[in-house]
């Protein structure tokens, strides 16, 4: 991967910039967030075997997440695909 071509923003507030991955373990699906102020670390499960481990998963992860913490400016990820879907860039934008 390559790496950002500017330093990354320094956020003011807990929060407000957050690192994520979404990951399958033994069929567990956890979306791992962490605060890039504080390095707080939240992590968010989906049921084994849901219809929902897939991209649904995740922005219901997502949602969970914002509502304890707010919207935040940034979310970085490593792009896994379903970062990158169309309902998770639709769902980001609103």
């Amino acid at each position: 991967a390559a790496l950002p071509r500017s330093a990354p923003h320094i956020p003011d507030t807990p929060f407000e910039a957050i690192l994520a991955d979404y990951c399958e373990i033994k069929g567990n699906y956890y979306l791992v967030a962490a605060d890039r102020l504080s390095g707080w670390i939240e992590i968010k499960g989906v049921t084994r075997n849901s219809e929902a481990s897939g991209t649904k998963g995740l922005i219901q992860c997502l949602r969970r997440l914002f509502s304890i913490f707010g919207v935040p400016k940034e979310l970085s990820s490593d792009g896994v695909p379903k970062f990158r879907s169309q309902a998770t860039t639709e769902f980001l934008r609103r």
